[in-house]
Protein backbone atom coordinates (compact mmCIF):
# COMPACT_ATOMS: atom_id res chain seq x y z
CA UNK A 1 0.00 0.00 0.00
CA UNK A 2 2.49 2.05 0.62
CA UNK A 3 4.27 1.46 -2.81
CA UNK A 4 0.73 2.34 -4.22
CA UNK A 5 0.62 5.75 -2.45
CA UNK A 6 4.31 6.56 -3.43
CA UNK A 7 3.60 6.08 -7.21
CA UNK A 8 -0.14 7.35 -7.12
CA UNK A 9 -0.06 10.91 -8.98
CA UNK A 10 -2.30 12.82 -6.35
CA UNK A 11 -0.79 10.61 -3.02
CA UNK A 12 2.38 11.22 -3.50
CA UNK A 13 2.69 14.57 -2.72
CA UNK A 14 1.35 13.79 1.16
CA UNK A 15 4.24 11.68 1.79
CA UNK A 16 6.06 14.95 2.56
CA UNK A 17 3.79 15.53 5.36
CA UNK A 18 6.33 12.94 7.42
CA UNK A 19 9.09 15.39 7.17
CA UNK A 20 7.66 18.62 7.09
CA UNK A 21 5.91 17.49 10.64
CA UNK A 22 9.24 16.68 12.05
CA UNK A 23 10.45 20.02 10.95
CA UNK A 24 7.56 21.96 12.59
CA UNK A 25 8.19 19.56 16.00
CA UNK A 26 11.85 20.61 15.62
CA UNK A 27 10.90 24.50 15.84
CA UNK A 28 8.09 23.47 18.85
CA UNK A 29 10.83 21.89 20.92
CA UNK A 30 13.56 24.24 20.09
CA UNK A 31 13.37 26.29 23.45
CA UNK A 32 11.94 23.78 25.63
CA UNK A 33 14.81 20.49 24.54
CA UNK A 34 17.56 21.37 22.12
CA UNK A 35 19.17 18.21 21.75
CA UNK A 36 15.65 16.82 21.21
CA UNK A 37 15.02 19.54 18.37
CA UNK A 38 18.11 18.85 16.61
CA UNK A 39 17.19 15.23 16.73
CA UNK A 40 13.94 16.24 14.74
CA UNK A 41 15.49 18.59 12.80
CA UNK A 42 18.13 16.16 11.02
CA UNK A 43 15.72 13.38 10.49
CA UNK A 44 12.98 15.72 9.38
CA UNK A 45 15.79 17.62 6.97
CA UNK A 46 17.17 14.29 5.67
CA UNK A 47 13.59 13.33 4.89
CA UNK A 48 12.80 16.15 3.01
CA UNK A 49 16.16 15.92 1.01
CA UNK A 50 14.78 12.40 -0.12
CA UNK A 51 11.26 13.08 -0.63
CA UNK A 52 11.58 16.22 -2.39
CA UNK A 53 14.12 14.27 -5.07
CA UNK A 54 12.08 11.24 -5.30
CA UNK A 55 8.80 13.24 -5.56
CA UNK A 56 9.72 15.99 -8.61
CA UNK A 57 11.58 12.45 -10.43
CA UNK A 58 8.17 10.64 -10.12
CA UNK A 59 6.64 13.68 -11.51
CA UNK A 60 8.87 14.03 -14.81
CA UNK A 61 9.06 10.61 -15.52
CA UNK A 62 5.94 9.32 -14.79
CA UNK A 63 3.34 9.96 -18.19
CA UNK A 64 0.39 8.60 -16.45
CA UNK A 65 0.13 11.90 -14.84
CA UNK A 66 -2.43 14.48 -16.50
CA UNK A 67 -3.62 17.82 -15.49
CA UNK A 68 -6.54 16.82 -13.35
CA UNK A 69 -4.29 15.33 -11.32
CA UNK A 70 -2.70 18.15 -10.28
CA UNK A 71 -3.75 19.42 -6.41
CA UNK A 72 -2.26 22.43 -4.21
CA UNK A 73 -0.48 19.62 -2.25
CA UNK A 74 1.96 19.43 -4.63
CA UNK A 75 3.39 22.43 -3.19
CA UNK A 76 4.13 20.36 -0.07
CA UNK A 77 7.21 17.98 -1.23
CA UNK A 78 8.80 21.83 -2.20
CA UNK A 79 8.26 24.14 -0.11
CA UNK A 80 8.15 21.94 3.13
CA UNK A 81 12.01 22.86 2.25
CA UNK A 82 11.26 26.11 3.56
CA UNK A 83 10.70 24.64 6.92
CA UNK A 84 13.65 23.74 7.45
CA UNK A 85 15.37 27.15 7.63
CA UNK A 86 13.46 28.06 10.71
CA UNK A 87 15.25 26.10 13.11
CA UNK A 88 17.78 24.80 10.89
CA UNK A 89 19.54 28.27 11.34
CA UNK A 90 20.64 26.97 14.67
CA UNK A 91 21.88 23.47 13.79
CA UNK A 92 23.10 23.26 10.09
CA UNK A 93 25.49 24.81 8.14
CA UNK A 94 24.41 27.87 6.21
CA UNK A 95 25.05 26.55 3.30
CA UNK A 96 22.44 23.62 4.33
CA UNK A 97 20.27 26.10 5.10
CA UNK A 98 20.10 28.30 2.18
CA UNK A 99 20.23 25.08 0.00
CA UNK A 100 16.51 24.39 1.76
CA UNK A 101 15.73 27.67 1.19
CA UNK A 102 16.40 28.14 -2.53
CA UNK A 103 14.81 25.31 -3.23
CA UNK A 104 11.87 25.96 -1.70
CA UNK A 105 11.42 29.22 -3.32
CA UNK A 106 12.36 28.85 -6.50
CA UNK A 107 10.08 25.76 -7.31
CA UNK A 108 7.35 27.38 -5.09
CA UNK A 109 7.20 30.01 -7.94
CA UNK A 110 7.74 27.30 -10.84
CA UNK A 111 4.77 25.44 -9.52
CA UNK A 112 2.68 28.86 -8.93
CA UNK A 113 1.63 28.64 -12.36
CA UNK A 114 0.88 25.18 -12.71
CA UNK A 115 -1.04 24.78 -10.09
CA UNK A 116 -2.92 28.23 -10.95
CA UNK A 117 -3.78 26.68 -14.40
CA UNK A 118 -4.83 23.49 -13.05
CA UNK A 119 -7.18 25.14 -11.17
CA UNK A 120 -8.26 27.63 -13.72
CA UNK A 121 -8.83 25.36 -16.47
CA UNK A 122 -9.19 21.55 -15.64
CA UNK A 123 -12.02 22.06 -13.65
CA UNK A 124 -13.08 22.17 -9.76
CA UNK A 125 -11.04 19.94 -7.68
CA UNK A 126 -12.63 16.45 -6.29
CA UNK A 127 -14.23 17.24 -2.60
CA UNK A 128 -11.85 15.32 -0.62
CA UNK A 129 -9.24 17.61 -2.46
CA UNK A 130 -10.89 20.61 -2.06
CA UNK A 131 -9.73 21.85 1.72
CA UNK A 132 -6.07 21.70 -0.22
CA UNK A 133 -6.84 24.82 -1.77
CA UNK A 134 -5.75 26.22 2.25
CA UNK A 135 -2.34 25.42 1.04
CA UNK A 136 -1.79 28.17 -1.23
CA UNK A 137 -1.38 30.21 2.09
CA UNK A 138 1.72 28.26 3.66
CA UNK A 139 4.36 29.00 0.74
CA UNK A 140 4.51 33.04 1.13
CA UNK A 141 4.06 32.04 5.16
CA UNK A 142 6.33 29.42 5.87
CA UNK A 143 8.81 31.50 3.03
CA UNK A 144 8.47 35.04 4.85
CA UNK A 145 9.35 33.14 8.43
CA UNK A 146 12.40 31.43 6.84
CA UNK A 147 13.65 34.70 5.44
CA UNK A 148 13.55 36.50 8.33
CA UNK A 149 15.77 33.93 9.93
CA UNK A 150 18.50 33.88 7.50
CA UNK A 151 18.78 37.42 7.31
CA UNK A 152 16.09 39.08 6.19
CA UNK A 153 13.80 41.63 8.25
CA UNK A 154 10.19 42.33 8.83
CA UNK A 155 10.11 45.79 6.70
CA UNK A 156 12.23 45.40 4.15
CA UNK A 157 10.68 44.80 0.28
CA UNK A 158 10.56 41.08 0.06
CA UNK A 159 8.58 39.92 3.66
CA UNK A 160 6.02 42.80 2.74
CA UNK A 161 5.50 41.25 -0.92
CA UNK A 162 5.17 37.74 0.56
CA UNK A 163 3.11 38.88 3.40
CA UNK A 164 0.64 40.51 0.81
CA UNK A 165 0.56 37.54 -1.30
CA UNK A 166 -0.37 35.77 1.58
CA UNK A 167 -3.02 38.23 2.70
CA UNK A 168 -4.66 37.51 -0.67
CA UNK A 169 -4.29 33.61 -0.34
CA UNK A 170 -6.06 34.16 3.04
CA UNK A 171 -9.02 36.43 2.13
CA UNK A 172 -9.39 33.83 -1.50
CA UNK A 173 -10.16 31.08 1.01
CA UNK A 174 -12.27 33.13 3.24
CA UNK A 175 -14.57 33.73 0.31
CA UNK A 176 -14.78 30.30 -0.92
CA UNK A 177 -15.76 29.32 2.85
CA UNK A 178 -19.41 28.86 2.82
CA UNK A 179 -18.92 26.45 -0.39
CA UNK A 180 -15.86 24.54 1.83
CA UNK A 181 -18.09 24.22 4.91
CA UNK A 182 -20.45 22.47 2.81
CA UNK A 183 -17.93 19.86 1.31
CA UNK A 184 -18.26 16.35 2.65
CA UNK A 185 -15.89 15.38 5.32
CA UNK A 186 -12.25 13.95 4.69
CA UNK A 187 -9.43 13.44 6.23
CA UNK A 188 -7.75 16.46 3.89
CA UNK A 189 -10.03 18.85 5.97
CA UNK A 190 -6.29 18.97 8.17
CA UNK A 191 -5.02 20.47 5.59
CA UNK A 192 -6.78 23.84 7.03
CA UNK A 193 -5.02 23.70 9.98
CA UNK A 194 -0.87 24.29 9.00
CA UNK A 195 -1.57 27.05 6.60
CA UNK A 196 -3.75 28.87 9.06
CA UNK A 197 -1.07 28.29 12.10
CA UNK A 198 1.33 29.44 9.73
CA UNK A 199 -0.41 32.75 8.65
CA UNK A 200 -0.66 33.29 11.85
CA UNK A 201 2.36 33.61 13.01
CA UNK A 202 3.82 35.14 10.18
CA UNK A 203 1.38 38.20 10.86
CA UNK A 204 2.20 38.44 14.42
CA UNK A 205 6.03 38.17 14.11
CA UNK A 206 5.74 40.96 11.47
CA UNK A 207 3.99 43.38 14.24
CA UNK A 208 6.03 41.78 17.09
CA UNK A 209 9.87 42.59 15.05
CA UNK A 210 9.19 46.11 13.00
CA UNK A 211 7.54 45.23 10.06
CA UNK A 212 3.74 45.76 9.35
CA UNK A 213 1.67 46.21 12.29
CA UNK A 214 -1.16 42.79 11.68
CA UNK A 215 -1.67 42.25 15.74
CA UNK A 216 -5.17 42.12 15.45
CA UNK A 217 -5.45 40.60 12.11
CA UNK A 218 -2.61 37.68 13.46
CA UNK A 219 -5.08 37.64 16.90
CA UNK A 220 -8.20 36.65 14.49
CA UNK A 221 -6.69 34.47 12.84
CA UNK A 222 -4.92 32.40 16.29
CA UNK A 223 -8.47 32.40 16.85
CA UNK A 224 -9.81 30.57 13.94
CA UNK A 225 -7.00 28.22 13.80
CA UNK A 226 -7.93 27.11 17.40
CA UNK A 227 -11.49 26.93 16.29
CA UNK A 228 -10.76 24.91 12.65
CA UNK A 229 -8.35 22.54 15.16
CA UNK A 230 -11.18 21.52 17.81
CA UNK A 231 -13.97 20.95 15.08
CA UNK A 232 -11.89 18.77 13.35
CA UNK A 233 -10.82 17.10 16.14
CA UNK A 234 -14.49 16.20 17.09
CA UNK A 235 -15.24 15.45 13.70
CA UNK A 236 -12.22 13.59 12.99
CA UNK A 237 -13.55 11.38 16.21
CA UNK A 238 -16.86 11.30 14.91
CA UNK A 239 -15.65 9.38 11.47
CA UNK A 240 -13.54 7.38 13.08
CA UNK A 241 -16.51 5.75 15.25
CA UNK A 242 -18.88 5.32 11.99
CA UNK A 243 -15.77 3.94 10.03
CA UNK A 244 -16.01 6.72 7.42
CA UNK A 245 -12.37 7.03 7.37
CA UNK A 246 -9.39 4.36 6.30
CA UNK A 247 -12.15 3.07 3.80
CA UNK A 248 -11.15 1.52 0.42
CA UNK A 249 -11.49 4.33 -2.75
CA UNK A 250 -14.88 3.88 -4.75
Amino acid sequence: MVASEWSHPVKAAFSATIPVSLLVLAIAFKDWTPGFSEALWWAGAAGQFVITLMVLRTCIHDAAIQPAHIHPAWFIPVVGNLVAPIAGVHYAPESVVWYFFGIGIVYWLGLLPVVLTRLFTVGTLPARLAPTLAILIAPPAVAALAWNRIGGSWDDPFSRILLGVMTLQVLLLAVQANTLMRMPFAISAWAYTFPLAAASSAYLSSGLNGGLDYSWVAVAMMAVTGVVVVALLIRTGLAARRGEICQPEG
